[in-house]
């Protein structure tokens, strides 16, 4: 698929990604454009709150371990405001070896973890603008515990 038949299908969807250190989020930039998507970029859990509020973006990733307000803050700052308790949350684990509590599971849509492979975001990216219901139907299914408090 050339890439104005990805800008095509996908719409030209925004997705805010959210990751402290700069290497990952530009790697998530990089995975995303080549799909035909719009990234924003914010570098701290507060900055992903006000680029939310400002950009209302389609879709965001979210680091799960972030210095300050981490990216479960953030998901949970989402869920208490009603304009924007409706945005799917891609949540940005550390490893498959770390466990994410059903709490977390509750808040996001999709979970992807650390080293990103595009094989594993792309098809919960495009599952997630698929569904009618992207908060409910596209919630991680796996048994969780601990990483969040």
């Amino acid at each position: 698929m050339d890439l104005s038949t990805r800008f095509e299908k996908n719409g030209t969807k925004n997705i805010l990604v959210c990751d402290d250190v700069y290497d990952h989020a530009l790697l998530l930039q990089v995975i995303l454009e080549a799909e035909g998507y719009e990234v924003i970029l914010a570098d701290s859990g507060a900055a992903a709150i006000a680029q939310i509020e400002r950009a209302k973006p389609d879709l965001v990733l979210l680091d799960l371990m972030m210095p300050g307000i981490d990216g479960m803050e953030v998901a949970r700052c989402m869920r208490q405001n009603y304009r924007n308790d409706r945005i799917p949350v891609i949540l940005v684990a550390p490893s498959r070896r770390d466990s994410i509590s059903v709490e977390c599971q509750k808040l996001v849509s999709g979970i992807v973890h650390k080293p990103i492979e595009w094989e594993e975001l792309i098809p919960q990216v495009e599952a997630i603008f698929a569904s009618p219901f992207p908060l409910s139907s596209q919630r991680n299914s796996r048994s969780f515990s601990v990483i969040c408090q």
